[in-house]
């Protein structure tokens, strides 16, 4: 799938290693923007005396389980990813030999 056009070399969009960085890349993101978003909302409502509703009790709720859930799940994800790269690249190294 490489071809040369002028002297560059174009790598193949099924790299292993370049998904798994992307996907890295894009989870720290959606987990860094989760945690600042869903802490933000809870300690709005909480230093605000006019936002204490029982419907904005919902939406810091609903906060909450998205902040949990990011807590437990985007680490998990990470560390899936890591040893798929790091399977991948054992692999590949002992190919080799």
């Amino acid at each position: 799938m490489n071809a040369t056009v002028n002297g560059s070399r174009c790598s193949s969009p099924l790299d292993p290693t370049a998904q798994i960085i992307g996907k890295t890349f894009a989870y720290t993101k959606l987990f860094f923007v989760s945690l600042t978003g869903n802490s933000f909302n809870a300690v709005i409502v909480y230093r605000s005396q006019t936002l204490r509703k029982p419907i904005n009790f919902f939406i810091v709720n609903m906060a909450m389980s998205d902040l949990l859930f990011s807590i437990l799940i985007f680490p998990w994800e990470l560390a899936q990813l890591l040893r798929e790269l790091l399977a991948y690249k054992w692999f590949s190294w002992t190919g080799l030999v």
